[in-house]
Order: structure tokens, then sequence, then C-alpha cells
């Protein structure tokens, strides 16, 4: 599950009651959706923006503006294009609780504003993630994470 400052729920609020004419499911609480997991298409995809701290890395002057990079924020925030995005879909944010079309949200507000918030495996899905303690980075990469295939080809490599 993915831990959230507590400040950021009134706009998810706002956001998912736009998206689905629902309150957001909070507390634990399961909420209904009719058409299995088919309904799913009928969620948002939610977009966590992270800052880039360009401070680190002086050769992170990425140019912006004659290029578009996937994943980077410059299409839908101009003012902070280096900054990564990272695609959260509906199957990796909520989770069924019964086989009646009731799910519950693994998105949680918990934690105190100013104190940062934890991105659980829920987010990571579907991404390959690069931790570079040395130099105090993160590294997000949309991924297929298909193992089976990579594996496969591995193997026809070494043929």
């Amino acid at each position: 599950d993915t831990y959230l400052q507590r400040g950021v729920k009134p706009a998810f609020q706002a956001a998912w009651k736009e998206a689905t004419g629902q309150n957001l499911p909070v507390g634990g609480k399961a909420f209904h959706l009719d058409g299995g997991v088919g309904a799913l298409e009928n969620l948002p995809t939610f977009l966590f923006q992270l800052r880039v701290a360009s401070h680190l890395d002086p050769e992170l002057d990425i140019q912006t503006k004659d290029k578009a990079l996937t994943g980077m924020a410059a299409p839908v925030d101009p003012s902070n294009p280096k900054d990564v995005l990272v695609a959260v879909p509906p199957a990796h944010y909520v989770t069924p609780v019964s086989d009646n079309g009731d799910w519950k949200l693994r998105l949680h507000f918990s934690e105190a504003d100013g104190s940062g918030g934890v991105l659980g495996a829920n987010v990571l899905l579907g991404h390959d993630v690069e931790i570079d303690v040395d130099n105090d980075r993160i590294g997000f990469a949309e991924s297929n994470c298909d193992y089976d295939s990579l594996a496969g080809a591995e193997e026809e490599d070494q043929r």
C-alpha cells in the first residue's frame, strides 16, 4: 500500500468525486463497482509527480524545449519540466475484497504533512526502479515487468 501526506487528501477527494461520482473511500472502507474487473476502466489513472533534485547532478540539465521525454512532467507542468511522472492505473491502487464488486483503496492519507510518504509496491508495480544510494537518487521507468519474455530473450541471446 501507499501512504501519502494528509494534506493531499482534499485534492484526491475532489479528483475522485469528479472522475467517479462517488466519495473517496477512506479509512479502509470498501466501495462498490458494478461490472467486475472491467469496471476498473472507469476509474482514473493517478499521476504522481516527483520533484527532481537537480542540484545533485549538474549534468541533469535536460533540454525539454525541443523534445518531450517520456515520463517527464514537461507536457503537463512546463514550470517543472524535469519532474518525473509515475502513472498508477486503477488495478494497482485498488484490490477486490469480495466477488460481488466490492473494492478497497490501497492509498492512505495518514502521514504528517511535511514528513514525506511511502510509495508502496502498488505504485512501483509496472516500473523499473533504480535506487542509487551513492548519489541520493531514484530513477523510474515504465516496464511491462514480464520476466518470462525477458528470460526468453536472454536465453535466445545465449544461443
